[in-house]
């Protein structure tokens, strides 16, 4: 993922922020600590933080023994309610389904 992609004009920056930490923390083939997540999303170091903590609160975003961070299990429970062999109808506008379309 590009971690200097802009947000869109009539959308929420933190929210795409928060989106943009857990794209970093998918991409990456290890745990990752905050610097590295800031460095991936091309944030100050403090903006990071914030942004981690409230992905934690929701279990979006955990942390292993050495506090480094990974992806929470919250996200498994976001992607159950979205079948596998899901209608392209149902959600039109996602990537994948942008990608399969010829």
């Amino acid at each position: 993922m590009q971690a200097s992609r802009p947000a869109a004009a009539a959308g929420s920056q933190t929210l795409s922020r928060g989106i943009r930490v857990l794209e970093v923390l998918a991409d990456a083939d290890r745990n990752l600590s905050i610097d590295e997540v800031a460095a991936g999303l091309g944030v100050h170091r403090s903006v990071a933080y914030r942004l981690v903590r409230t992905l934690e609160e929701h279990g979006l975003v955990a942390r292993d023994a050495a506090g480094r961070l990974l992806l929470g299990t919250g996200l498994a429970a976001l992607a159950s309610g979205f079948p596998a062999t899901s209608n392209r109808s149902r959600c039109p506008n996602s990537p994948r389904s942008q990608t399969t379309s010829a």
